[in-house]
C-alpha cells in the first residue's frame, strides 16, 4: 500500500511538472486583393473600410487569444506602394500596410512568409511586408530565417518553407535545427509548409516527402501546411502530426467562394496543438484539436469572416479531412458555445508512428 501511495504521488508530481505550450494555426490569409478589384464594393478593401480591423477574425478571437501563440499563413504583400508588381503573374495580392492591424486585433502572433505570393511586388514588396510585421511586433518565418517562440523556458523554432525553399535550403535548415537542438537552444520545432496542388482534395507525394524529411531528418515535431486552398487530410509520421492543408481562412483574394464538384474552399479549420514537455524541457507529446469552420459566413459570396460551425454543419468539413486521412477520425464533439470540435488522440513522442 505504501509503495502504491508513493507511486501515485510520483505520478501526480510528474503531471504537475509537465509544461504545456498551446499553439493555434489557421490557413491561407490574404489581407488585401488585386489592384483591378480594389475599388469594388465587394472587395476586401471595401470590407476593411466598412467593418474595421477587428471584423475579420472576430469569430475566432476568443480561441486565438486563449492560447500562447497563434500562427497563420500570410499569403500576399503588405505595402502602400505598387512598384515592382509582377504583372506576369495571374494573381497579385496586396493590402495596405495598416492592414497589419487585422492580425493584431485578431490576436495573431506570427505568420508564415514562404509562399508564392509574398513576392507579388518583387523583393521590395516582401521587404515592406517584413518591416511592417516587425514594427507591429508580429513574428515571421521564411526559408532559412527562423522565428522562435518562448514560454516558461520552452523555446520552439518555427520554420517556413515552400517548394523552392525546400529544394534550395532543406539541408541548411536541417543542419541549423539539429545544431540548435544539440546546443540546447530549442526544445521543439514546427514546420509551416506551403506545398501541394491547388484545389486538390488529397495531398501529394511531394507534400509527404517534405514532411517526412523534416520530421525524420531535421527532427521537426509538428507540420502545418497550406497552399491547396482546400482542406486535406492528416498524417502521422514518427508520432508527429502532419496537417496537410488547413484551407483558406481570411482570404481576400477572391470575392466569391470557389466551389467545384470535388472540392470546396468554403470548408476550413483552425487547429490547436498542445505541445507537452517535461519539467526539464524534453518534448514528450502533443494533442491536436480541430475546430471545423467555413471561411465565409455568406456563401457563395465571400464576406472574409470565417465562422465556426455546429456538428451538423461540420459534417462535410470533417468528411473533406477524412477522405485524405488513412485512419478513422473520431466523432465531433460540441463545446460550451455549441460549436463543433474534433479532438484527436494524444501522441507520445517516444511511441512508434506511421
Amino acid at each position: 500500500m505504501l509503495l502504491g501511495f508513493l507511486l501515485t504521488l510520483y505520478t501526480a508530481a510528474q503531471a504537475v511538472a509537465e509544461k504545456v505550450v498551446t499553439l493555434t494555426f489557421a490557413g491561407d490569409c490574404t489581407l488585401g486583393c488585386e489592384e483591378l478589384t480594389r475599388g469594388n464594393p465587394d472587395s476586401f478593401d471595401a470590407f476593411v473600410k466598412e467593418k474595421g480591423y477587428g471584423y475579420f477574425f472576430e469569430n475566432f478571437r476568443d480561441l486565438f487569444s486563449g492560447d500562447d501563440c497563434t500562427v497563420v499563413n500570410l499569403e500576399g504583400v503588405l505595402s502602400d506602394h505598387t512598384g515592382g508588381e509582377v504583372t506576369g503573374k495571374a494573381f497579385r495580392f496586396r493590402g495596405a500596410e495598416r492592414f497589419v492591424n487585422i492580425l493584431k486585433e485578431g490576436s495573431v502572433e506570427a505568420v508564415s512568409l514562404a509562399n508564392n505570393h509574398t513576392k507579388d511586388y518583387s523583393l521590395q514588396g516582401l521587404k515592406n511586408t517584413m518591416r511592417v510585421l516587425d514594427e507591429a511586433g508580429i513574428g515571421w518565418a521564411r526559408d532559412r530565417e527562423l522565428w522562435f517562440f518562448e514560454k516558461d523556458g520552452i523555446r520552439i523554432a518555427f520554420v517556413s518553407v515552400d517548394y523552392y525553399a525546400f529544394i534550395n535550403s532543406a539541408m541548411q535548415i536541417r543542419d541549423e535545427l539539429l545544431k540548435l537542438r544539440k546546443n540546447g537552444e530549442i526544445n521543439a520545432a514546427v514546420l509551416l509548409m506551403h506545398q501541394g496542388n491547388e484545389y486538390e482534395p488529397k495531398h501529394s507525394a511531394e507534400q509527404r516527402t517534405t514532411a517526412e524529411f523534416f520530421i525524420s531528418k531535421a527532427k521537426v515535431d509538428l507540420v502545418v501546411a497550406h497552399h491547396p486552398h482546400v482542406l486535406q487530410g492528416i498524417g502521422i509520421i514518427d508520432n508527429r502530426t502532419v496537417l496537410y492543408s488547413l484551407g483558406n481562412f481570411v482570404f481576400g483574394g477572391y470575392s466569391a467562394v470557389s466551389r467545384g464538384p470535388a472540392t470546396n474552399s468554403l470548408y476550413t479549420a483552425a487547429a490547436r496543438a498542445e505541445m507537452h514537455f517535461s519539467d526539464d524541457g524534453e518534448y514528450i507529446g502533443q494533442r491536436i484539436t480541430l475546430y471545423p469552420a467555413y471561411d465565409s459566413g455568406k456563401d457563395p459570396a465571400n464576406n472574409y469572416q470565417p465562422v465556426r460551425v455546429n456538428t451538423e454543419d461540420a459534417a462535410p468539413v470533417i468528411e473533406a479531412i477524412q477522405q485524405d486521412t488513412p485512419w478513422q477520425l473520431p466523432e465531433a464533439e460540441t463545446d460550451s458555445s455549441g460549436m463543433a470540435v474534433l479532438p484527436l488522440e494524444y501522441l507520445a513522442a517516444d511511441s512508434a508512428g506511421e
